[in-house]
């Protein structure tokens, strides 16, 4: 059935705005969120491609468009030399989100569609608002509603106020009605934002309110610019001396006065980011895989989960090269001259632009192009902004008609064919890690049955990543080591199986340090009198998953007491005290650790280092207390660190 532009326009805005609800459930660990997300900006675009078939398609040839779409491709070049290839094919969607909702807004625009797109948007970050609110006020935690951080959060809602500023400008000036809604949107989203005490996005909020009310400060009546002002001040004033508790903008402001103390932090993860830079400077590591090499270089006071630099131009330039960050660069002076040339337009450009400044801004001190929902969005409002321009002062493009080169049904089965390949394999990703997280539930309570019966599901959709290919190794490990009945044939058949998934594995990701540790735990699972020469392969292998990652505490403490075990306590001390000035995040695997270490300086006699290694496991027995996973009165487990124990395994067949 065939639909009416307006039709056509209501049903793909209806996609995209889903596309960004659903990108809000992806925080980097659940694929099959971002899946859905790109499935649907997918769609958006196959429908408006469906439906030109008569009308033709326009292509505006213009340096923001071609600078973007050459960003995005290198991007994808990237994935020829990445360290592990299927990573970055799924960072090339991932930052692919910017150039995609871009590209699905400028090919079919429509200024009913986005007059109705951005009130959705808007009562969309409302409710985000709103609920950060509550955060703050009555559960009394960070306000940062569905985002992992509260950066994000703010630059997400920045990107609405800033975008929403010129429609209000223009409601108060024709004193208009909806210029209530206008300004009680901004005022809410202004206050989620200032409540967060986010240095970075408060001032660049402040920048952007500027960049709105400057170049028509002549043009709009005084009583426009003047309430704006007020309702930012309100805002402002409310989050600090309000009905809001908790709020403390002011002092985090006060420390940029003492920029070395204020981004110490940030200049710890800078540095060591720059080593990595200098030995790829060129090509990069590849899309996505700073997490991955990262660890080698890390600062023993970089207390950061380690996924991201916190400078969005450093990380494009360690993944994609000199090269990928030189043509970011050029798009970004592409988006400045086109609103430097027509900033006059109309108030919504301006405000537009400052939506797009903002972020790029922000993104010199954390991640806002890694963070899916904030890149589509920025996505759709340049796309917007490239409309408005170009409405007005026309350009040279670039024109299909379809229908001159085929016929209505098999152009139809092309667009619909290249569009189900990308949206099949992302799909098909998404299956693969949602299998791979449900069976790694099943593994810890112990169904080791039905966790196997999962991963080969997981594999059957993804069977490229290396999650579940080590988490069933980690089970055939884990049966050689407990399950004492089987006979040698058996043992036989499925160390090899064990030993191949992991090969498989270690070939996708290189740089996990866990199919190392699974390798070297395999090995010790060889019976007498071979065990001596498997003892060695071990601690190669121990040593491996170290050199990958020196804060992957679960092969320090595995070597160290194997060490022990021949006898060797100097070496095994030597071992655990390498890895002691790194900071972990709280567990009872670690609190093991600190437990060993402890033991091992008491036992070489090292009395006042083995009170502040005491005082450090008590300080954290009472965190993990504190926060319910730790009984007060429980004694602590001696068990190995790292894997935990093997409870419930099925018997061999």
């Amino acid at each position: 059935m065939r639909l009416s532009p307006e039709q056509t326009a209501i049903f793909s805005g209806l996609l995209l705005f889903s596309a960004l609800t659903v990108s809000l459930a992806y925080n980097g660990i659940h694929l099959q969120y971002f899946a859905v997300a790109i499935a649907l900006l997918l769609a958006a675009m196959t429908k408006g491609l469906l439906e030109s078939h008569r009308d033709g398609i326009t292509f505006p040839v213009t340096a923001l468009t071609l600078c973007l779409l050459l960003f995005w491709g290198w991007q994808g070049l990237s994935i020829f030399w990445s360290v592990t290839p299927y990573i970055s094919v799924i960072m090339f969607w991932w930052l692919g989100a910017l150039p995609l909702a871009f590209l699905s807004w400028m090919l079919f625009p429509s200024t009913q569609r986005w007059q109705a797109l951005f009130f959705f948007i808007q009562c969309l970050g409302l409710g985000l608002a709103v609920y950060a609110l509550y955060q703050n006020l009555y559960l009394h935690t960070d306000p940062r509603s569905v985002f992992l951080n509260r950066n994000s959060h703010a630059a997400f809602l920045n990107l609405i106020a800033l975008a929403g500023m010129g429609t209000l400008l223009h409601a108060l000036a024709a004193r208009r009605t909806n210029a209530l809604w206008h300004g009680t949107v901004l005022f809410i989203l202004a206050l989620a934002v200032f409540l967060t005490g986010s240095r970075g996005a408060t001032l660049v909020l402040i920048i952007g309110s500027l960049i709105v009310l400057r170049p028509h400060r002549q043009i709009l009546p005084t009583h426009a610019p003047l309430m704006v002002v007020l309702l930012m001040v309100g805002a402002y004033a409310t989050s600090h001396f309000g009905f809001v508790a908790g709020a403390s903008n002011i002092d985090r402001l006060l420390s940029l006065y003492s920029p070395g103390s204020a981004g110490l932090s940030r200049f710890v993860i800078w540095e060591a980011g720059w080593r990595m830079f200098l030995d790829a400077p060129w090509l990069g590591w590849g899309a996505g895989t700073f997490w991955l090499a990262f660890p080698p270089y890390r600062h023993a006071r970089d207390t950061s989960a380690g996924f991201y630099v916190h400078n969005d131009y450093l990380q494009l330039a360690i993944e994609t090269g000199l090269i990928g960050l030189l043509l970011f660069l050029i798009f970004l002076i592409a988006v400045l001259l086109l609103y430097v040339r027509k900033r006059h337009i109309k108030h919504e450009t301006s405000a537009l632009f400052a939506a797009l400044a903002a972020t790029a801004m922000h993104s010199f001190f954390t991640f806002n192009l890694y963070v899916f929902p904030i890149a589509l969005l920025a996505g759709l409002i340049l796309g917007r902004l490239h409309q408005l321009v170009y409405t007005e002062a026309p350009t040279a493009s670039w024109r299909l008609h379809p229908s001159q080169y085929f016929r209505l049904q098999p152009y139809r089965l092309i667009v619909t064919l290249g569009s189900a390949v990308p949206l099949l394999y992302l799909l098909s990703v998404g299956l693969a890690f949602h299998f791979s997280v449900q069976a790694r539930q099943l593994l810890n309570q112990g169904q080791y049955r039905q966790a196997l019966t999962t991963l080969k599901q997981a594999q059957r959709y993804g069977p490229d990543i290396h999650v579940s290919l080590m988490e069933e190794a980690r089970i055939y490990t884990a049966l050689l080591e407990h399950d004492r009945e089987m006979t040698t044939n058996q043992r036989t058949t499925l160390y090899r199986e064990a030993l191949h998934l992991l090969d498989k594995a270690q070939s996708n990701n290189p740089l996990s340090p866990r199919s190392y540790f699974l390798r070297a735990r395999l090995h010790l699972t060889i019976p007498a009198p071979a065990q001596d020469e498997w003892k060695t392969k071990a601690g190669y292998f121990y040593t491996e998953s170290l050199r990958v990652d020196p804060l992957f505490y679960p092969a320090r403490v595995a070597y160290a007491r194997l060490l022990l075990t021949d006898s060797k306590a100097a070496e095994a001390l030597a071992m655990l005290e390498a890895g002691s000035h790194y900071p972990y995040p709280p567990s009872v695997a670690v609190l093991r650790y600190y437990h060993l270490l402890a033991e091992q300086n008491r036992a070489a006699g090292n009395v006042k280092r083995t009170a502040q290694i005491e005082a450090r496991y008590q300080a954290l027995a009472a965190q993990l207390i504190a926060i319910g996973i730790l009984v007060e009165k429980e004694n602590m487990p001696l068990t190995n660190a790292g894997e935990g124990t093997h409870k419930n395994l099925p018997r061999s067949k």
